[in-house]
């Protein structure tokens, strides 16, 4: 059974691929339904079931892209008030 978002995300790749949308409205898009789906959990959850979603994406998060990897994305960066100059040293692991 597809859910109505799995649709669009369908939906959204077949324009994609059809030169219909550009990439950069591509992502866009995304951006626009990640921010409407976290809206809608922040309706459906409770503070402390928010705080766990939010523990276990930065661990899939590590587990896809590795530590390092992770802890340079912008994301987790903000979350965790990493300092440029904390990400030049993290930067340098991934160089040598």
């Amino acid at each position: 059974m597809q859910t109505l978002a799995g649709q669009a995300a369908i939906d959204s790749i077949k324009l994609l691929q059809s030169g219909q949308i550009s990439g950069e409205d591509y992502t866009l898009g995304l951006h626009a339904r990640g921010a409407e789906m976290d809206a809608r959990l922040t309706e459906m959850m409770l503070t402390h079931e928010l705080v766990r979603l939010k523990q276990i994406v930065v661990q899939k998060h590590m587990a896809r892209a590795g530590t390092v990897n992770a802890i340079l994305s912008n994301d987790i960066s903000q979350r965790l008030s990493i300092t440029e100059a904390q990400r030049k040293q993290f930067g340098s692991f991934l160089s040598s």
